[in-house]
């Protein structure tokens, strides 16, 4: 890792609570494990994103989202496509999408195929986030550019984390040549 890049990870960790830290900094030991490395990314907040040959597989986002937000926050963005065993917690971002989508269309995305297409980035093999209502239905999203976001990640939830960011890791290196 490269003087600047580290820099960019102690800038981020000095902004975080002393939880936030331990649940960032273990994520980050992983993600520089597997080869991911920093990157800071211009917006209104502090974000930095761990990439290999351009894609990104989690930011971690420091500060205000609007003006109206008390105070700053970190927000986890995690890309998880790959993987199919998902705990209630992180099935919450895609039913959440779902919802949005819903509301602002008005109609439910639907299953992949019926009449949703992906991106067309994952070639014959798609990675789709998948939530599945109670009545048994599905809707389905493009993983290819999504990362999904949380605020309420804690170090108990490091396990599961690492296991998205491996599966997701695996998927990228065998299907995409990455």
């Amino acid at each position: 890792m490269k003087e600047k890049q580290a820099e960019l990870i102690d800038t981020l960790m000095s902004q975080l609570s002393e939880d936030e830290k331990t649940l960032c900094g273990a994520v980050i030991d992983y993600l520089l494990e597997l080869g991911y490395m920093p990157k800071r990314h211009k917006k209104g907040t502090f974000v930095v994103a761990f990439e290999k040959k351009g894609r990104k597989i989690v930011k971690l986002e420091y500060g205000k989202h609007l003006k109206s937000d008390p105070t700053p926050f970190l927000t986890f963005w995690l890309r998880y496509s790959a993987s199919d065993d998902l705990s209630p917690k992180f099935q919450e971002p895609i039913m959440k999408m779902s919802k949005a989508h819903e509301e602002k269309h008005g109609e439910r995305m639907g299953e992949f195929g019926e009449r949703y297409q992906h991106c067309g980035k994952c070639k014959d093999d798609p990675r789709l986030y998948t939530y599945v209502w109670p009545d048994g239905t599905k809707d389905s999203w493009c993983g290819g550019y999504t990362l999904m976001s949380f605020r309420n990640l804690t170090t108990e939830d490091v396990s599961e984390i690492f296991r998205h960011i491996k599966n997701q890791d695996e998927y990228y290196n065998n299907l995409l040549g990455v």
